[in-house]
């Protein structure tokens, strides 16, 4: 009997030790911490990433390494359509059922729900920033997002046809050029000279976007104003309609056309400017003039055009890192790590921003970044010295975004393609723009 209950109370002891130290032999004190679920929201950015394929496996790649320096925490991400994406994102903010992080075009609009970063980050890791762009995304002078990186708006330039007429490249880089120049160009590069085929004047990959370019750099602001109006009626859309017409009559081409060779004829030194053509294309006719099999050129890049002389106003995107509380867990760690992975995915966005030939807001990040680039340090320089002026204006809400969006491809497009073509005039240009924009809201209400 003694030895009956000896032999119990031994096997008691042993399922009370084994209970007490887990499945795993761990002891209480070594427990794995609880399991925190993360929600990732970013959009299936269009780029290569050297050693990770497309931006997935650049990310994947990227949450691996996060998850393993965070034990217990996972994420879930979920990559946006640019089609979709601003649409599910904006009726996600008003049903409240928003992602831990959003990375995506700044937006402050969401208000309490964004998590002020100063209270998880210390103000020396907030200095390792672009200053202005942190003070883009921040309000009351506190940071209320993180600066990813600034995706600017450019001209494109062949540096010798460009001196050719008189203008210096590197002296409009610092001071910004005029509309005046730009005409200058127009009449050394025009149908004169095209007639016995030498060169295109300048170029355009858009003439819609090539306007928005003139009129944004002659006012710093878009097509619409803050209460959703159109600025047709305002003086500076005739001028910039203007100057639409005049480049067109002297020779300018959309080289994307087929007709015109797409953009090889700019690759060819054929053309002196490209209008809307954005940093990348400058990065890709370096990298082509290193191939041999391929024409390239020394492209420069160059500021928006003003009416008159002086800097241009820096035109473009900021896309940050929106953290976002939970209204079903507000744990303060679960903030935390949320804190922790937008910051991360900050500082580690330096190659992708040089694929995209943005400009990364983490200051360390620009090393990286640098050495992704085919551009020279002077026009590294530019671009960085663009992002430190950037202005940038709120996203409207979706359905406001949405119809100014469709105006743009289905009305605004074609009355621009008009004036290039020479059958509509800058008047009659803005008087159809203004009766086809009153006249569809007009049928959406």
């Amino acid at each position: 009997m003694r030895r009956a209950f000896t032999l119990g109370l031994v096997l008691g002891l042993t399922l009370l030790l084994t209970l007490s130290l887990g499945r795993d032999g761990r002891g209480p004190r070594d427990a794995a911490p609880p399991v925190i679920t993360l929600k990732l929201w970013d959009y299936n950015w269009p780029v290569e990433v050297p050693g990770h394929g497309n931006y997935l496996g650049w990310l994947l790649a990227a949450l691996a390494e996060f998850e393993g320096e965070h034990p217990g925490v996972t994420v879930d991400y979920q990559l946006l359509s640019w089609k979709e994406g601003p649409r599910q994102v904006d009726e996600t903010m008003g049903e409240g059922d928003l992602p831990d992080v959003y990375s995506g075009p700044l937006d402050l609009s969401p208000g309490d729900r964004l998590v002020p970063l100063g209270t998880y980050l210390r103000r020396e890791d907030l200095a390792s920033y672009d200053a202005h762009l942190l003070a883009l995304a921040s309000r009351d002078r506190k940071p209320a997002a993180l600066p990813r990186w600034a995706e600017l708006i450019t001209w494109v330039g062949n540096p010798e046809l460009l001196r050719g007429a008189g203008l210096d490249p590197r002296q409009a880089q610092r001071e910004g050029w005029t509309w005046e120049q730009v005409r200058r160009l127009a009449r050394s590069y025009g149908r004169p000279s095209w007639a016995f085929g030498k060169l295109f004047a300048l170029g355009s990959t858009s003439p819609v976007l090539l306007f928005e370019d003139l009129l944004g750099a002659a006012s710093g602001q878009g097509l619409f104003t803050g209460d959703d109006r159109l600025r047709s009626q305002e003086p500076v859309w005739r001028e910039a309609a203007a100057l639409l017409a005049e480049l067109a009559a002297a020779g300018a081409t959309a080289p994307l056309d087929r007709e015109h060779g797409g953009l090889e004829a700019f690759f060819r030194g054929q053309t002196a400017v490209l209008g809307r053509a954005g940093p990348w294309l400058a990065d890709l006719a370096v990298r082509r003039g290193k191939r041999p099999e391929e024409s390239g050129i020394a492209a420069v890049l160059l500021p928006v055009p003003t009416p008159r002389p002086g800097p241009s106003p820096a035109l473009g995107r900021l896309t940050a890192l929106h953290v976002f509380r939970q209204a079903a867990d507000q744990r303060r760690e679960r903030l935390r790590q949320a804190v922790q992975l937008a910051r991360y995915l900050a500082e580690h966005s330096g190659e992708v921003a040089a694929r995209l030939t943005a400009v990364p807001a983490y200051l360390p990040a620009r090393v990286p970044w640098s050495t992704g680039l085919a551009l020279d340090a002077d026009q590294q320089r530019f671009l960085t010295d663009l992002a430190g002026r950037l202005a940038v204006t709120p996203q409207p809400p979706w359905p406001e975004a949405a119809r100014q969006q469709e105006f743009r491809l289905d009305v605004l497009g074609p009355l621009a393609r008009g004036v290039w073509a020479g059958w509509l005039g800058p008047a009659e240009f803005s008087a159809a723009a203004t009766a086809r924009y009153h006249g569809s809201r007009a049928r959406q209400q």
